[in-house]
């Protein structure tokens, strides 16, 4: 019986994702801070990935083999705890609170948490203001860091820092960005919007979604999903409610694959799968198939919620705890998900109107022409 092209990309997938790596390499540039205020102090708890501490400090992991050895740790230890620990800080006022460390120390397989406190001057007041442009700056760029600032009412505020929101006032009712910018945006001649706290429960929902919509990956995937679906003429709503419905059930396992379960997939494998599965629809275009595609999309599902999963294990979201934050998580995703469906199919309603098929194939040819490049640079890149 000859091999079927569904049953051959269903297995190369799956010989790629389950051959774990302890130290894959993170593609999502993100860190997680919880802080807890004092009557006069912060504790603080700083977790990075791998991948995002190598970029802060190069003596870590210099042979690039995805593990640290004694003399990388001791040549690095100091200069990241440098970086963290300046690329964080607290101020009340015009007066900074003196950082003081306690330890680094490894989270799960792939990540480092470091642990301290900053002592302030005086009894924190609403001028206490957080800082985090330092580590933005310091890692790759696209880099979030994610801060959750517990009260001494033991109220939780988390906080999102990127690129033109990074500083935070904690104890006040409305928190407003600091009117300055990082040199990212002074180059476009802007200055920080005005940011607000959140509940750790939104925080979340709103990274899933900011994920998959920055995600060009992942936005190419639902877009060839949808020109697929239009391109067949037999088909029906349901089949795309199934296919993205599969899609969905595979990001969601994979995420609580990796961390309620621990597994971490080879990064080396999955992100140029995730690549090859752009490549895949676009062939599917081009080649007017009708084969059922339900099990197929699913297993891209698994594999694209792979490409992240393991960020949320490296920065403590993890074990049984963790499957909260997950579950937000990817609520969030789910949601800039049905966004980009509805999206695409008003934009592909009009394209029809312009009885112009050669659009749909030159967008299938993008597809196929994307996927394959940007598998081949990402593997060359392992």
């Amino acid at each position: 019986m000859p091999l079927r092209p569904q049953s051959v990309c269903i297995g190369i997938m799956l010989l790629g994702v389950l051959v774990p790596t302890p130290a894959a390499a993170h593609e999502a540039g993100l860190s997680r801070g919880r802080y807890t205020l004092g009557v006069d102090h912060i504790d603080a708890e700083v977790s990075v990935a791998l991948r995002d501490a190598r970029a802060m400090a190069r003596q870590l992991d210099s042979d690039d083999d995805g593990e640290l050895s004694a003399a990388e740790w001791q040549t690095g230890h100091a200069t990241l705890v440098e970086q963290l620990s300046t690329g964080v800080t607290w101020r009340l006022g015009t007066e900074g609170c003196r950082y003081k460390h306690t330890e680094l120390v490894a989270a799960g397989d792939d990540g480092l948490t470091m642990r301290g406190r900053y002592q302030c001057p005086k009894d924190l007041d609403p001028s206490l203001m957080l800082d985090v442009a330092g580590i933005l700056q310091a890692a790759d760029a696209g880099h979030r860091h994610i801060a959750e600032v517990t009260g001494i009412d033991g109220r939780v505020t988390a906080y999102a820092g990127h690129r033109v929101a990074f500083t935070f006032y904690p104890l006040k009712a409305r928190p407003q960005a600091k009117s300055v910018a990082t040199p990212e945006a002074a180059e476009r001649g802007g200055s920080p919007p005005s940011t607000r706290g959140s509940t750790p429960t939104s925080m979340y929902i709103h990274e899933g979604l900011a994920h998959v919509l920055s995600g060009w990956d992942h936005v190419a995937f639902i877009c060839g999903l949808v020109l697929v679906f239009r391109s067949r003429q037999q088909a029906r709503p349901r089949q795309l409610v199934g296919w993205v419905s599969g899609f969905t059930l595979g990001h969601c396992l994979s995420l609580m694959a990796a961390t309620v379960l621990g597994f971490v997939a080879d990064a080396r494998w999955v992100e140029p799968l995730i690549a090859l599965s752009l490549a895949h629809l676009g062939w599917q275009i081009l080649v007017r198939s009708q084969t059922p595609l339900a099990w197929l999309v699913t297993g891209f599902g698994l594999v694209h919620g792979l490409g992240f999963a393991g960020a949320l294990a490296s920065l403590g979201i993890a074990g049984v705890a963790g499957f909260w934050p997950m579950l937000l998580f990817n609520v969030g995703v789910e949601v800039g998900q049905l966004m980009l469906v509805i999206a695409m199919l008003l934009a592909t309603a009009l394209l029809e109107r312009t009885r112009q098929p050669w659009v749909t194939r030159l967008l299938a040819w993008a597809l196929v022409g994307f996927g394959v490049l940007a598998a081949v640079f990402r593997l060359l890149a392992s």
